[in-house]
Order: C-alpha cells, then structure tokens, then sequence
C-alpha cells in the first residue's frame, strides 16, 4: 500500500502543473490492499486465457504463462545491436532508471533503454494485457474490464447531471498497472498512438464527458509521460456521442471480476 501511495503522488506530480512557487497540488489519494483490489490490479494468474500465448511460445503449460512467455521471449527477441551487451534481466530496470538524472547507467544501457528495450516491453505487456496483436478477450477483461465498466459509469453519470452539476466530481483519477493502460487504450482505440514504444512514467489516458446542443459526447486524450503535451487520440473524429462510445467499449467491460477454474 505505501508503495502504491508514493507511485500514485509521484504520478500526480508528473501529471499536474506547477504553481508560480513551483508546488505541484494534488488531490487526495486512496488505496486498498492489492488483494482486495478488483478494479485496478490486473488478474494474470489464471491458467485460462492463455491458449494464444502457449501457442505461440510453444510453452508445454498455461500454469505461470505470463512468467514463462517472458523467459522465452527474452531468449529469441533480445537480439538489438544496442542491447547485445545488456543483461536481458535488467530490461525492465534500465527503462526505470532512465529518466533519472542521479542513476549513472553505461551508455550503451540507455540506448538500449531508449530504443529496444522499450518495444520489447510493449510487445510483452501488451501480451499480458490480450490487447493489439495479442488481442485476447478474457485476458483484456480480467486486466481491464472493471475499470472499463467504472468509466462509463462515470461517464453517464456525469452526462445526466445537468450544469450547474453540484452532485458528481468534476475529475477522477484512477492509479494503475501500465499493463491495465495499455488495455484501457485498446478498448477506447488509442494503443496505436504509442507506437510500438511501452507507455512512460505517469503517462495516462484522459476522458473527458462534454455536452453540446446534439447531447453528451466523450473526448479521449492521451498523455504520454511527464514531458509530451495531452494528444487528442481521434477517437472522436468519428462518432463519438457518448452512446456510440458506451456501445464500443461495452463488450469488453465486466460488472463482477471473471474467477480463475478450480483445478
């Protein structure tokens, strides 16, 4: 829990802008225990759901797949020139550390970081998370199907509270796993907007519910990392009315969390 309040305020930081004194204000923040958390924590225990990723991998069971998958993907796609002196195990740490300033990493570890290391990565979450190629629908609603069914709640709920609206919060944020965004993404149209790369520190997909004269509609911006500017994902080039946007996320939301089978 401790960790997750420092990740979720570091976040915040990244996230709002600074006063003229140089202070970031951020609202309050609330967690529950990971194991009490159905609508952020992705479930990727379960042995089902991973027939596409056995498949693929040619792994000899579904038991601990996600586990397994990475140990072979590391072992036939770590092959970039900038990554060949770079320890595969360290893959997820050099793209952490990157960004900071006081870590001294080698310079071939942050080209790796830059390039390679980051595309690996977003092959592998976006894996996790049955999303983009690896397009699972029972992985993609354990991962995120919760939080997609509290965001279009969110949504109707504010499109029905007519200005001046007194009753709804006019803004939620919801902390979570880049394997939970990258699904999120999926559903809403957006994962192509990060280009193969795996999503930066404190990146986030905003949604914002609008009213005009023809009723509510639903604007999709994505901000990835601290530095890059809010990117309308053109969701809404379309038609995006807040049904059309209820009716395309709607198969992919759950009301109650998905059981991993008895075995």
């Amino acid at each position: 829990v401790s960790r997750v309040l420092m990740s979720a305020a570091s976040f915040s930081n990244a996230l709002f802008k600074r006063t003229p004194n140089n202070h970031v204000i951020v609202p309050p923040i609330f967690t529950v225990d990971e194991k009490d958390d159905t609508l952020l924590v992705p479930l990727l225990t379960c042995i089902d759901g991973w027939e596409d990723v056995v498949k693929m991998h040619d792994l000899k069971s579904p038991e601990n797949a996600k586990d397994t998958a990475l140990v072979k993907m590391l072992s036939t796609q770590w092959d970039a020139p900038e990554c060949s002196n770079v320890p595969p195990g360290l893959v997820d740490a050099i793209i952490a550390e990157l960004t900071q300033k006081d870590i001294k990493m080698p310079e071939h570890y942050k080209a790796c970081a830059k390039g390679h290391a980051r595309q690996f990565m977003f092959r592998y979450i976006e894996m996790l998370a049955g999303a983009g190629d690896h397009f699972n629908a029972l992985r993609i609603r354990r991962v995120a199907g919760m939080l997609t069914n509290e965001l279009l709640n969110n949504m109707q709920k504010a499109a029905s509270c007519l200005p001046p609206c007194k009753t709804e919060p006019k803004f939620r944020v919801f902390y979570t796993h880049d394997v939970t965004v990258l699904a999120v993404a999926h559903i809403f149209k957006a994962l192509h907007h990060y280009e193969g790369f795996t999503p930066a520190f404190s990146s986030a997909v905003v949604f914002e519910t609008r009213l005009n004269a023809t009723g509510p509609y639903v604007k999709v911006f994505l901000k990835n990392g601290h530095k890059p500017d809010f990117l309308d994902t053109g969701l809404c080039y379309g038609n995006c009315s807040l049904a059309a946007v209820v009716n395309l996320a709607k198969p992919l939301a759950i009301t109650a969390p998905i059981p991993c089978p008895l075995v």
